[in-house]
Formats: C-alpha cells, structure tokens, sequence
C-alpha cells in the first residue's frame, strides 16, 4: 500500500507544483490604435510590433518608406487668415488619413500570413481632430487613425516608433484597447535613437513655423514647448519632465539614456500623446506593458500530461484494490 501511494504522492507534487504557473493572469491582449499626425515632409516611419497569434508572440520590424507630405493648400488673394489656417488644418487632415492608409498597408503587407490566419487585419479609421486657428475659435478636421489588432501588452511586445527626423510632426498618441487577459498598465518613453547623440533643435518646422515637441497622456496633461534654436534634445526632454511633474503627471529623465518616461501606468484607453516638428531631433518612442508573457513550453505540458495520467492510474490501482480482481 504504501509503495503503491509514492507516484500519487509525486504526481499531486508535481500537478500543485504547476498550478501556480499556470493560473498566473497572462497580459492583456488587444487591438492597439494609434493617431497619425499630418507628414510636414516626405520621409519613412520605422515600427516594431508583436501580435499574437496561437498563443505566441510574433514580433516584427516594419519600414514604411514612401510617405508623403500633405500638399500645401495655395493662399488666395484678401482670403482672411482664419479661413486659411481652416484649410491648412483640412489639408493636414488629408495627408494624415493618406499616411494612416500607407502605414496599415505595410502593416498588413508584414503580418500577412499571420492576419490571415487570425481573420482580421490593419486597418484606417477616421478620427476627428481639432486644432485653435484663432484666438476662442477651434477648428475640427478628420485626420487618420491606425488600428492593429491582437497586440501583446507585455515587456516581451513592445509597440516602438522611430520616424525620420526630417518628417517631425505633432498630433500622434496611442492606445491600447484590452480585449483579453489582466492588465497592469504600460510604460511610456521618448528617448533620442542614439543616447550618445546630442542632437541641437533648428527652432522651426518645414513650414517655417516655431517648431514644437510634445509628450505627456491626453486628458491629463500634455507637456508642449518650442525650443528655441541650438537647444539640446537632453534639454527639452528634461524641460518636459519639469513641466509633466508640475501638472500632475509625474516622469523620470534618465540621463544615462536621455530617455524620459512616465512613471504611472498607462491604463487601457488611455492615450499616450508625443510628437516632434523639429527637424533637429531623432526621437524613438516606446509602449510597453508592464507584465511579462510566459508561454508554456512543451516540458510542461508533457509533464502536466504524466502527472494527470499518473494520479488516474494510481486512482485505479487503488479501486481495483479494494474491489478485488477486475476482469474485461
């Protein structure tokens, strides 16, 4: 009998041993949407994205090479300045919904096979997006929206952006919209590409215009500046920290990295809010979750296998025991 109760005894070992494993809440998993601001010139957008799909990650790198900028609408002849900051906003409006579309195409072109398999793909929506063109007059226009589906919210699934400097733009954000799993939030941050790059602001846009850079979650506060000609990227990064931890929104600038993140959690639905018309400046910008992703090898199935056939078969030794012989 007791000979007999040593592999029950391994094999409820090993079967509790597991449980923990396997009843830890796995990352959320969801469709990821983000905003695409107007492209002030030609240039290309480099992404990382991961995607699940059978229960793995399947991270890829994205190069989107052929974006163009919005074509500038010709002023007309005693036209008030407010109707053309309209038009301009309309035609920054059709560049983004243009951009938006040529992004979700080289994203469906990456992940084809594995969309295919999912039923589902990148897609443009159209969003509304408003801008001030005068002194207590906003101005609504429909820019261009991304949507990825089944994105991993983990540290293993990163969502990164790196654009052409010499594309620099405002109005992007992103979300994570939780469709399954736990989530415990993400990590936001804006770094320059190269931490040993010290890279010095123009002052002005492609247009002309101040230039501005912009970092911080919508609806909660956004730090914008304008810096001024031959301020460093470390500058204005730590100048946007000053300005999100006087607002409510507390960030860390690290200066090892010259990267500056947000230290709460980005919630699902929230948006996190960044941008650069600087031509100056080469940021990378990064969403990540704030949980690991463990996905079960196939030793532990195997041995979540054996140790449920083990606890049946000693299950059964045990009855025949007590039932005597058994003849079939």
């Amino acid at each position: 009998m007791k000979i007999r109760l040593i592999p029950l005894f391994i094999s409820m070992g090993l079967l509790f041993g597991l449980i923990p494993a396997l009843a830890a809440p796995a990352p959320a998993i969801g469709n990821f949407e983000f905003d695409v601001g107007a492209p002030l010139g030609d240039g290309s957008l480099k992404m990382t994205v991961t995607i699940i799909v059978n229960g793995r990650p399947v991270p890829k790198k994205i190069d989107v090479t052929n974006i163009k900028k919005f074509v500038l609408p010709p002023p007309i002849a005693n036209e008030p300045p407010t109707e053309y900051r309209k038009r301009l906003h309309e035609a920054k409006g059709v560049g983004s919904q243009a951009k938006a579309q040529t992004i979700a195409d080289a994203i469906n072109k990456a992940f084809e096979k594995e969309f295919k398999m999912l039923g589902e793909k990148a897609e443009k929506v159209i969003r509304n997006h408003s801008e001030i063109v005068a002194p207590n007059l906003t101005h609504i226009a429909t820019y261009g929206s991304v949507i990825i589906p089944s994105v991993l919210e983990s540290r293993d699934g990163p969502v990164q952006w790196h654009e052409n400097k010499v594309l620099g733009e405002g109005g992007n954000g992103g979300r994570f919209l939780q469709r399954s799993g736990s989530s415990s939030g993400a990590r936001g941050s804006i770094a320059p590409l190269d931490p040993a790059d010290v890279q010095v602001a123009s002052g002005y846009d492609v247009l002309g215009d101040p230039s501005l850079v912009e970092f911080g979650i919508q609806d909660l506060f956004v730090a914008q500046l304008t810096p001024s000609n031959g301020r460093s990227n470390v500058d204005v990064l730590q100048d946007l920290e000053s300005l999100l931890d006087q607002n409510g929104v507390p960030a860390t600038f690290d200066s090892s990295l010259s990267e500056l993140s947000l230290d709460n959690p980005i919630l699902a639905g929230q948006t996190l809010v960044w941008g650069s018309t600087d031509p100056g400046f080469d940021f990378l910008v990064s969403i990540e979750g704030l949980d690991l992703f463990a996905v079960p090898d196939t030793i532990s199935a195997g041995v979540t296998v054996l140790t449920l056939a083990a606890l049946l078969a000693s299950a059964r030794r045990t009855r025949r025991s007590r039932n005597g012989p058994r003849f079939e």
